[in-house]
């Protein structure tokens, strides 16, 4: 009977054996795995976590706003601003040149146009003038603001609010030849003198 027993135990206690070699080898294989040292991250990765999604858009910066000039404050009040200049020839005969069409005027004066004379040598300015009690002024300057010609003095048949004809005078001596001249038409203020209305014409006689 303790024969039987025992050959009847030994296959229960094998089985047993295997189980436990099997359950060791086992976990010694996960702890070592547990012991190894882990990788470090690659610069791949960090290079995607750090690039921006696709659609970010750097937002464009305003423009900077143009600052609107102002008028000086040493130029007389009302002042219209002089045009191109105008070239004509001047010192070969005579011949008139209508500017009503470039609207060269302002509250006091329409200039409406140049005449010139071989025989006088002079230019003769037409213009339609609105001055207190009929008087107004005009003077030549070079475009350096040299006085060429001293301010003379117009008197029109009417006072304003009446626009009358008059007419300036200017010689066309030879240093004026190929000079560009600037003629200035101006009134004064009853209250003070000052210049005011002032209108430039720009000439370049040839």
């Amino acid at each position: 009977m303790g024969q039987r027993d025992n050959k009847k135990s030994w296959p229960i206690w094998l089985g047993a054996m295997v189980i436990v070699a099997v359950v060791a080898s086992a976990g010694g294989y996960y702890a070592s795995k547990q012991g190894e040292p882990k990788e470090p991250a690659t610069d791949e990765g960090n290079k995607q976590a750090e690039t921006p999604p696709t659609g970010a858009q750097t937002p464009t910066p305003e423009p900077t706003p143009t600052p609107t000039p102002t008028p000086s404050p040493n130029e007389p009040s009302g002042q219209t601003p002089a045009q191109d200049a105008i070239t004509f020839s001047a010192y070969t005969g005579s011949g008139s040149i209508d500017l009503r069409d470039r609207k060269l005027e302002n509250d006091a004066f329409k200039i409406k146009s140049i005449d010139w004379s071989d025989a006088s040598r002079t230019l003769y300015l037409q213009v339609d003038m609105r001055a207190f009690e009929g008087v107004a002024y005009f003077r030549v300057k070079d475009d350096a603001g040299v006085l060429l010609e001293p301010e003379s003095v117009l008197r029109a048949t009417e006072g304003a609010p009446a626009w009358s004809p008059v007419q300036a005078e200017i010689p066309l001596i030879p240093d004026y030849q190929g000079k560009q001249l600037v003629v200035e038409f101006y009134a004064k203020s009853a209250k003070d003198g000052s210049r005011v209305n002032m209108l430039k014409l720009k000439l370049h006689p040839q």
